[in-house]
Parts: structure tokens; sequence; C-alpha cells
């Protein structure tokens, strides 16, 4: 088989991540689990090529000086962002497979309270997770959306991930050699020009926390992808990165921690989907901004538990409507024995 037909046949099952192993056997990611594949691949060398990874390339080069490399590349499906790293001088080959649009909003079939937000004017909207969350899928819908209302948008990825079939949503790659060094940089240039929705892919630094809360402040809506576990720990790292509660609670919209899980019996009856979304949302009440303001997050999530919105909540909801195994759902909840 070759790579091609490797990455169809995933399309096909609706797999996110496929990975292929020094070996040249496959394996897929259902849910942040490895399955491996009954399938190998035998043109890894032309695949590499096919994308511009060979010798003397500028991709090549810094895949030796640094021990990975990220391409953005395309098939006639969807976008592909592909990871190499090299074991024994072997390469393994990591592919997150896209569609070719950016999703509609509201065929993802997350909260209506999430969704909503992408309806404000300005502020900023945390979605977090571990990798496969679905947080750019969801945030990259909510770009299509504001561009529908005729909103420009910017999003800054590394590298970018949809295609948005708006010319009022730009994307823009972020790294060393793109259009912009650093998301920082490209959240400080959004302020200056007239653009009304900022997408930052992957918050990752104190100087992008700092510079995406700045934009919220002179008018922007800012939208931001990060990993953490649960609502709480989002807040707890933009605190971190020098973002203080009393920042927190003035301009945040909203913070969702999102899961897919697998559906019992690979599909699942109401959605026909092979994947569940489960969240924990956070909005501002009286009650949590008078905790964000006092940085004891703690309490929030004591209040989260109150108002049974949190993560494992919404599993263990899953879980009694039999539309997930209570082992999955475990398996995925920061803490366990609350589901």
């Amino acid at each position: 088989m070759n790579c091609n037909e490797a990455i169809q046949e995933a399309r096909d099952a609706r797999v996110i991540d496929l990975c292929i192993l020094r070996s040249g056997e496959v394996a897929w990611r259902i849910a942040h689990r490895w399955v491996l594949q009954n399938m190998r691949v035998d043109d890894v060398d032309d695949f590499l090529d096919s994308i511009g990874v060979k010798a003397e390339s500028a991709s090549d080069r810094l895949w030796n000086q640094v021990g990975y490399v990220v391409v953005d590349h395309s098939d006639p499906t969807g976008r592909q962002r592909v990871t190499l790293t090299s074991r024994r001088s072997a390469p393994v080959i990591v592919i997150r497979l896209h569609g070719a649009e950016a999703p509609e909003i509201e065929s993802l079939n997350w909260p209506q309270a999430v969704t909503s937000w992408a309806d404000r004017g300005q502020g900023v909207i945390v979605l977090t997770g571990p990798g496969g969350s679905g947080k750019t899928s969801l945030g990259s819908g909510m770009v299509r959306y504001c561009a529908d209302r005729e909103l420009t948008c910017w999003l800054l990825e590394s590298p970018p991930e949809f295609d948005q079939p708006s010319p009022l949503a730009i994307s823009y790659s972020v790294g060393p050699g793109q259009e912009f060094p650093s998301f920082a940089h490209g959240v400080v240039a959004s302020m200056t020009a007239t653009v009304d929705v900022v997408f930052l892919g992957q918050l990752n630094d104190a100087r992008a926390a700092q510079a995406a809360f700045d934009a919220a402040r002179f008018g922007k809506l800012v939208i931001v992808t990060m990993l953490s576990g649960s609502v709480t720990q989002a807040l707890q790292q933009l605190q971190l990165w020098g973002v203080p509660g009393t920042t927190q609670a003035e301009l945040l919209i909203g913070v969702a921690a999102l899961r897919l899980v697998p559906a019992s019996g690979g599909v699942d009856r109401l959605t026909g989907l092979p994947l569940i979304g489960a969240s924990e949302v956070w909005e501002p009440t009286e009650d949590t901004l008078h905790f964000l303001r006092g940085e004891e997050y703690g309490e929030i999530h004591q209040l989260l538990r109150s108002n049974r919105s949190t993560l494992e909540h919404s599993l263990g909801a899953l879980v009694g409507e039999q539309r997930v195994a209570l082992t999955e759902a475990r398996r995925l909840a920061p803490n366990p024995q609350e589901v």
C-alpha cells in the first residue's frame, strides 16, 4: 500500500491522526489512543519527496537541526499537517488529517452555550483540551461563522489547518521563516489593522497570552486554543503567563475544556459519528468572577462541580445515555473517580 492510499483509508474512517512507523506499519489515533492497523506503507521516501522534504531542502535542513519538522500539505480531500521525527536514521511520520474547508459551527454538535460566544463583539474565548479534542475545528468554525457575518478575521496558525471559504477570513502561517515569526507578532500586527476577530491556533507562551488580552481590550474578539486538562488549569496557566485574575475577569467571555470520546459500538446513534463531544464550560458569573479576581481557582472548580458543569459530569451523562463506555469516559476525565 502506498502512503496516499493509507491516508484515504484513514479519511474514509474519519480518523483524525495517522502514524507511519519506522517499520512502515500504520497506526490510527482514535480519541487519544493509537491503534495498529492491518496495513503497511512501502513508499515513505517517495511521499517525503512529494511534500518537499528531500536532500538539501529547507525542511530537510531544519529536520536535521532540531530533530523534527512540520510540513503543511494538501491533497484533493483536504489539508494535512505532517510532523516528521527521525529515530535511528529512519523517519516516523504523524499526519493530522483535516477537511478541505473549515466546518460550519452547527455541524460540530458542541453546546449552544459555547458556540454562541462567537456572537460577542469583544473579549477572549479560550478553547482548551489535549491534542485531538476538537479545539481547532471549533475555533475555525467560529471564525467561519464570524466571516459569514461580514467580520474581518485573521487566523494565526502553525501551519493553517483549514481553508476558509470567505475572503474576509485570512490565514497566516506562524513560525521561523513564515509570515509572522511568533503568535505574539501576529496579534500585535492585528491591533494596527482593520481586523474584528483574531484566532490563535496555539496559545503557548506568555507574550502571546498577554498580547491576546491586550487585543481584546482594544476591541477585538480573540479566540485562542491552548493545551490543558480543564477550565481551572487553563485559568491557572494564563495567570502563570502573566495574565492576572483581574484581567481575566474583565475580558474572558468563557472557557471550554473539550474532549472527543469514541462512541459505543463505533458510531453514535444520535449523530452517526464515531466520536462524541464532551465539555466543561465556564462563563462569568458574579460568584466565579469574585473567585477569579482573587485567583482562587480551586473555588471555581467547586462551583463548577456544584453546578454539574464539569467535564466529569458531561462524560458521566454520556455514559448514562449509553452513548459511550464508562472505561473510555474515565480514561479521558481529569478526575476519573468523579465520572
